[in-house]
């Protein structure tokens, strides 16, 4: 992880200092505070601060220094400040009470007295210590208004609410200083509100929210770098819209400095350790895993970390949710000549692995209720279960065709079932292929083969939201829609087989644009973007752009080419190309700005590619069914390995996973961990 405010200063050190107080001596306690803290410095380590550089005081500390006392935290203030140069960063959180008190504010350390202010810290003087720092980048984190100190039970804090947080923002914007141009404050709620906790989530919900975002779901450009405006949009719409919903209140945090927000590059460069793949090509279906570097060549006896028998065949992909990896897979099926002698005894599974090992930690098992397609042409290719599921790290979502879709606690536990039965399968359809998505704790469902629609569910209790209607009835459509960001919407980009792009609220299911696209067929190629553009292969590559006047929506087509093959396969942008891999593994390159062609050419596959290709920061890799992984430099474009598991002779027809610098391959027999191995 880098705090950084320039190239120059990405070599900086980070200097880290975490304080969270639970349990006051005098004022009231809280509940949550410790474990805010300590899940960051968690979270730090996993972006690449060494342990060493954090310096971590909370209640449960097992030595007194370590405790949050005023001492202990003036002393270790002062350490981080002298350590810091000008290359480096410095990082203070604060997780408890503040107070204001005589026209200045505090934060409480665990002997706090609101009679007594030399038992309280002051912000004037943090800001003025951090003003004297020579570190380039200096932050701030603020979670401080929570209950009443003096009043068990309340949740209004000592004197004006609405001053301790004005004050922050005064301390920011007040400063005249040069050196203050470099101080960032991130706060958890505006003047006048305050913080609140969440039993379930074991923290403050502003705390929670940042961790996530650390995680990377802050990173919306998907350009591996969480950047502070990222987290703080991310983490104050998150918790703005939690709150409200949950407590009926208002709670927005907000970030305050000096530098420009809207270009500001600081911010947290996700590093290798970065291990959720929470869906069908990662992070909103990008492929790309830009932190990581995967070893480039494997068998069965070069850096294969493990291998694991399946249970069914499938060809979903593998999702990986901290340390854990979950794969679908069907068994039961009774074949004569070509077809399904009876469909009564298919059975998915959900299987989840531990990610270290390969050691298999539950599976949960769902029997068919309803008619599945037939058993003919390309359905023999990917089968029942190719619908790859998602999770958002609390839950877990499988979608099963018709029938339906099925949530998840991470210990496999059902929390509940919606059923999106509506006809008989057509006998002339190639089957459900398109993957759940979720996000903001809602499910969207593509459901043109099932249903003809668009489903929103909640993800908590699977009350259905909204259905769009696409237009498209009984069509066969195995395209996984996308998020794309446009001003303060967030839109689910839908690829209609009847040859239309869609943008769809997630939050209201209203159509904000549709133009016409060259799409055709059973639409198997999913949408990719860029924070301006999106991107469609199927007829031909084509990119698009929007704009909205008077809150109405509308979609430019920037350019269109026909420089590519048909393919089953979804393309990938990198490096300012698109890429495109079709059958017989012809790669199609063409300029992401304009559509020129840049590159075409074979790359020496055998067999037909139904896979979609990812790419880590150096390298595309890219499967096909029964010829081994191909690995492509994605700037020279030139093959530089292809790697083959001689012992597997079943079919490799999922899109790879990428966790940290691990890749998960799945064929219809086994499930591998491909890692540098000594």
């Amino acid at each position: 992880m880098l705090f950084c405010a320039d190239e120059s200063r990405a070599d900086g050190t980070h200097w880290v200092l975490l304080v969270g107080v639970d349990d006051y001596a005098h004022v009231t306690d809280l509940k949550y505070c410790s474990d805010d803290v300590v899940a960051l410095r968690s979270a730090l380590i996993e972006l690449g601060v060494p342990d060493n550089q954090i310096k971590l005081l909370h209640d449960r500390a097992a030595e007194n220094r370590f405790r949050p006392f005023r001492a202990n935290i003036l002393r270790q203030l002062d350490l981080v400040l002298k350590l810091a140069t000008a290359d480096d960063t410095i990082l203070i959180a604060f997780s408890g009470h503040g107070l204001h008190l005589d026209n200045r504010s505090y934060l409480c350390p665990a002997e706090a007295d609101p009679d007594d202010t030399d038992t309280l810290i002051s912000l004037d003087d943090v800001y003025d210590q951090l003003q004297k720092s020579s570190a380039g980048v200096r932050v701030l984190i603020v979670d401080a208004c929570r209950n009443n100190p003096r009043v068990p039970g309340s949740r209004e804090i000592v004197g004006e609410g609405a001053d301790f947080v004005r004050a922050l923002e005064v301390i920011v914007r007040d400063q005249t200083k040069p050196e203050a141009e470099s101080i960032l404050l991130l706060t958890s709620c505006a003047p006048g509100e305050k913080s609140y906790e969440e039993p379930e989530f074991g923290h403050g919900v502003f705390s929670h929210f940042l961790l996530q975002g650390l995680k990377g779901k802050a990173d919306s450009d998907n350009n591996g770098i969480v950047s502070f405006h990222e987290l703080a949009e991310y983490a104050g719409h998150e918790t703005k819209t939690y709150v409200a919903d949950r407590f009926n209140a208002s709670q927005r945090p907000f970030l305050r400095g000096d530098l420009e927000i809207d270009t500001l590059r600081h911010g947290f460069t996700l590093g290798s350790n970065i291990v959720d793949w929470p869906r069908f090509r990662g992070p909103n279906g990008s492929g790309l895993a830009p932190r990581a570097n995967l070893v480039t060549t494997w068998s069965d006896n070069k850096n294969l970390l493990w291998k694991v028998s399946l249970p069914g065949k499938g060809t979903s992909s593998p999702i990986v949710v901290g340390d854990a990896v979950l794969v679908t897979c069907y068994t039961g099926e009774k074949v004569v000549d070509g077809e399904y002698a009876s469909i009564k005894s298919l059975e998915r599974h959900l299987v989840c692995y531990e990610r270290s090992t390969g050691r298999q930690r539950w599976v949960a098992k769902e029997e068919s209720q309803h008619p599945a397609h037939s058993f003919f042409v390309e359905t023999m290719f990917h089968g029942y279960s190719t619908n790859t599921p998602c999770s958002d790290g609390q839950s877990i979502w499988a979608f099963h065709s018709f029938d339906g879709v099925y949530a998840y606690d991470l210990d496999g536990n059902r929390k509940w079932h919606a059923s999106l039965s509506g006809k008989t399968p057509p006998r002339d359809q190639t089957g459900s292929a398109a993957s759940v998505t979720c996000s903001h704790g809602r499910v969207f469902v593509q459901a043109d083969y099932e249903r003809s629609s668009l489903f929103a569910f909640d993800g908590l209790s699977g009350k259905e939201l909204w259905r769009f209607d696409t237009g498209s009835p009984g069509m066969t459509n195995c395209s996984t829609p996308i998020f794309f960001t446009h001003g303060e919407k967030e839109l689910l980009v839908y690829l209609s087989p009847k040859g239309r792009l869609d943008l769809v609220d997630s939050s209201t299911g209203m159509l904000f644009a549709s133009t016409r696209a060259e799409i055709s067929g059973d639409t198997p190629n999913s949408p990719v973007s860029s924070p301006e553009t999106i991107f469609v292969v199927s007829d031909g590559f084509s990119a698009y752009s929007l704009q909205s006047e008077g809150g109405q929506g509308g979609v430019a087509r920037n350019w269109l080419s026909f420089e590519n093959e048909m393919s089953y396969t979804t393309p990938i942008a990198v490096g300012g190309k698109l890429i495109e891999v079709a059958d017989l593994g012809i790669m199609s390159v063409v300029d992401s700005t304009t559509g020129a062609l840049k590159n075409r050419s074979r790359l020496g596959f055998r067999g037909r590619i139904f896979s979609s290709p990812v790419a880590d920061s150096r390298h595309l890799f890219v499967v096909s069914e029964t010829d081994g992984t191909v690995v492509v430099d994605h700037n020279s474009l030139a093959v530089v390995a292809h790697n083959r598991f001689e012992s597997d002779d079943s079919n490799f027809n999922a899109t790879p996973a990428i966790s940290g610098n691990l890749l998960f391959l799945r064929s219809d027999k086994f499930l591998y961990c491909i890692g540098e191995k000594p």
